[in-house]
C-alpha cells in the first residue's frame, strides 16, 4: 500500500501529465485555427499563429514583440 508521500508524488504526475495534454491540444488548437490568434500581454504581442502573420502581413517574428499600434490604426 502506498504511503502518503507517495500517493502525493503519484498525484503530482498525475496533474503534470494531464497538464502536458491540455498544453499540447491548445497548441495543436492554436496552430490549426483558420482564424488569426495574438496572444497579447498589454499591447504587446507574445505569440501569435501563422495565421495572423499572414493577415498583418509579415512573419511571426515580426509580429511577436511588436506593439499592436503597429499593426490596428488609432480610433
Amino acid at each position: 500500500m502506498a504511503g502518503p508521500e507517495e500517493k502525493r508524488k503519484l498525484k503530482e504526475l498525475d496533474i503534470e501529465a494531464r497538464l502536458r495534454e491540455s498544453e499540447e491540444k491548445y497548441r495543436l488548437l492554436f496552430e490549426s485555427a483558420y482564424d488569426g490568434i495574438l496572444l497579447m500581454d498589454g499591447r504587446i504581442v507574445v505569440d501569435c499563429n501563422q495565421r495572423a502573420a499572414q493577415i498583418f502581413g509579415c512573419t511571426m517574428e515580426q509580429l511577436k514583440g511588436a506593439s499592436a499600434s503597429r499593426f490596428i490604426p488609432p480610433v
